[in-house]
């Protein structure tokens, strides 16, 4: 059972499709944990943004990748919020409003999603290469990891046909390419690239720490500094985590 209702004979269509049973209860547990998400990736933003709280350059890193969570979870409430309002007050979306939340709002989650190896790449090339990405070439990567989503999305919304009917809305869907690129190459292979080069990192910050008194291959750092980029990369981590945890019951309920 999915979240959403084919209908693949637009003759059968009634006119009102009802919402499948399992449809408000998923939705509500989704906008509980969009929310719950929210706090966290707020104070990373804030902290970024305000003058003075972060004043060495992980504040840029940590800065895209918070707003680029909130992007994405931002999107996410809006979508399910306009599902939600749409199937408790029987409101039907037109053409161009359901497609663009089908596919520029909902794409707006996998900007996260190019961030993963860009953090991971930057920290291996500071910690295990002592090479430093000067801030203007960080910043325009990650501008490229919001653009990218975007493009696709666009892309879906002008130059797809109408092919599938959901519940209650036509509207256009992502073209097969698409979604096999999104769903099973770019997310999974990111994340696990990801995660091994963090682990890489976090590797060498443990044994320098471990050997002090020998000499270090790599960016040379005080103790204390040593720990602060153990807090950085477990951060990365923990936000490389968040959206997989978040989009674990839409890939539960899309397997059964």
């Amino acid at each position: 059972m999915t979240f959403f209702k084919e209908v693949e004979n637009v003759s059968s269509l009634a006119p009102s499709v009802p919402a499948l049973e399992s449809y408000i209860p998923n939705s509500i547990i989704y906008v509980i944990l969009y929310i719950l998400a929210l706090p966290p990736n707020i104070i990373l933003a804030y902290m970024g943004l305000k003058p003075g709280l972060i004043t060495s350059r992980v504040k840029y890193p940590t800065l895209g990748m918070a707003i680029a969570n909130l992007f994405g979870l931002i999107g996410f409430l809006i979508l399910n919020g306009v599902y939600l309002f749409s199937v408790c007050y029987d409101y039907h979306l037109s053409l161009f409003m359901a497609s663009f939340l089908r596919t520029v709002i909902y794409n707006s989650s996998y900007v996260c999603y190019f961030l993963f190896p860009v953090l991971a790449i930057d920290q291996w090339l500071f910690i295990c290469q002592n090479y430093q990405l000067k801030i203007k070439t960080l910043l325009i990567i990650i501008g490229g990891c919001f653009a990218i989503p975007m493009i696709v999305a666009i892309y879906d919304l002008f130059l797809q046909d109408v092919v599938l009917y959901d519940f209650m809305f036509l509207y256009i869907r992502m073209s097969p390419y698409t979604n096999v690129f999104f769903f099973f190459v770019m997310a999974p292979s990111f994340f696990i690239f990801s995660f091994i080069c963090n682990l890489i990192v976090l590797s060498s910050i443990v044994q320098r720490q471990s050997k002090t008194a020998r000499k270090q291959i790599g960016r040379t750092m005080n103790p204390r500094q040593l720990q602060q980029q153990k807090a950085i990369v477990y951060t990365y981590i923990f936000q490389a985590f968040l959206p997989l945890v978040l989009a674990t019951p839409y890939y539960i309920a899309n397997s059964n």
